[in-house]
């Protein structure tokens, strides 16, 4: 969903919005550009985007209230959100969790390609594994079989949503793996043996619930902690019968997932 998409850009750097905006006009956006909270939540009202690429820091209305407003109205409340930020402090990106943002980019570690990607995949699902958008939280990471620090693997087929849960854990301080799907996650287990696995339950090949049960029933990986999360299509029941040890509503706050991360990681630990 490019061609003729239109995308608002919240971003007081004129220099930063121009760069970004010149990307994706050639591939195919109309862009619109608002240069601090009040003007970008105005025109969010009038224009009502396609998406939205916010910053944080904002003259006159910061980004996380300008955000928290559009969330209150009919009109605006389900519009797509990436922000796109430097600020990486774990409270600000639990903040733009709970109120819903698809992906949280910091600035400085992207490029204006990751961000035109990070849009595509608010519409369309990528199933390939791959080691995330170019922020952050995914840069190249080369685990050593001697470590003995377990990583946590989030597996999700929507990069952006991947990549906003892999930064919150690994800004907690977690080696993190990631996988684009079932298939190349059931390989990622077995060869690197994770303390916890975070999956989306709705995947292509192998779903998350489907990826609990062959982890459950294998004698050597039983121990590994399953926490499964949805948009609410899933029932708790359901990731109980298939064995996962907890179920995640991704309409809560963020924070919950990262604490249910701690608790799990620290009981396989001491198993």
């Amino acid at each position: 969903m490019a061609s003729g998409s239109r995308v608002l850009i919240i971003e007081d750097d004129s220099r930063v919005a121009e760069l970004y905006a010149s990307k994706l006009r050639r591939g195919g956006y109309e862009v619109d550009v608002a240069q601090d909270g009040v003007s970008g939540f105005d025109l969010a009202g009038s224009l009502v985007p396609d998406a939205i690429i916010l910053d944080i820091h904002l003259p006159r209305l910061s980004g996380l209230a300008a955000l928290a407003v559009l969330r209150k109205d009919e009109a605006t409340s389900g519009l797509p959100v990436i922000v796109l930020s430097n600020d990486d402090t774990p409270a600000v990106m639990v903040e733009a969790g709970r109120l819903g943002v698809s992906a949280y980019l910091i600035k400085s570690k992207v490029l204006p390609q990751d961000v035109a990607e990070a849009l595509s995949d608010l519409w369309r699902g990528t199933s390939e594994m791959t080691g995330g958008l170019r922020s952050a939280a995914s840069a190249p990471q080369v685990l050593d079989a001697a470590n003995h620090s377990a990583p946590v693997l989030v597996v999700d087929e929507h990069a952006a949503t991947r990549q906003m849960v892999q930064t919150a854990l690994e800004l907690d301080g977690y080696q993190v793996l990631n996988a684009g799907g079932g298939d190349a996650a059931w390989n990622l287990i077995h060869e690197y043996r994770p303390a916890v696995v975070v999956a989306h339950v709705w995947m292509p090949g192998i779903d998350g619930l489907e990826l609990c049960r062959k982890i459950k029933a294998h004698d050597t990986l039983r121990q590994v902690k399953v926490i499964v999360y949805s948009v609410g299509i899933t029932s708790e029941d359901e990731a109980k019968q298939a064995g996962c040890d907890q179920f995640f509503l991704m309409t809560s706050a963020l924070s919950g997932l990262r604490e249910a991360v701690g608790r799990f990681y620290a009981l396989a630990e001491r198993s």
